[in-house]
């Protein structure tokens, strides 16, 4: 089994070494680009630099915050929208919010509390997502045995 040597080569350099490479080893700066957090290193990529720019940069960290608060979205947003006076399809705007990516559902979500004070914007709004609902479910192919 081969051992791996890390040398602190100094002014935040580290020599990377292993037995057989010779002296120089592999060198790594500290000013080097970290990886993208959303970049799978668990499997090769056919073209590394385009796998490397297309990779996400948000960390797990922010994602998981976003996916918790995405799904308590999830589950509020057809509440609201079914309630009077604009009483949408609870059954319809499921659908359509479940087709919402995390980042749109938490802005919509977030937008509704934003212009809550304001009762005419509140409800022009909540009737501007159920057209967005609507024109969603007329792009859907009608599953066998549901009617629209």
């Amino acid at each position: 089994m081969r051992a791996l040597v890390v040398q602190c080569a100094g002014a935040g350099q580290t020599a990377v070494q292993w037995p057989g490479i010779g002296r120089g080893g592999v060198a790594a700066r500290a000013s080097s680009s970290p990886i993208p957090p959303q970049l799978d290193i668990t499997i090769g990529h056919p073209d590394l630099r385009q796998a490397l720019q297309s990779a996400g940069t948000t960390p797990a960290a922010e994602r998981g915050a976003l996916s918790m608060q995405a799904t308590i979205a999830r589950r509020d947003l057809p509440e609201i929208l079914a309630m009077p006076p604009v009483g949408a399809d609870r059954e319809m705007i499921k659908a359509w919010v479940t087709s919402l990516d995390d980042a749109t559902v938490v802005t919509t979500l977030t937008r509704i509390a934003q212009v809550n004070p304001d009762r005419t914007v509140l409800l022009d709004y909540l009737r501007e997502l159920c057209a967005e609902a609507h024109a969603y479910q007329s792009r859907i192919p009608e599953r066998p045995g549901h009617t629209s």
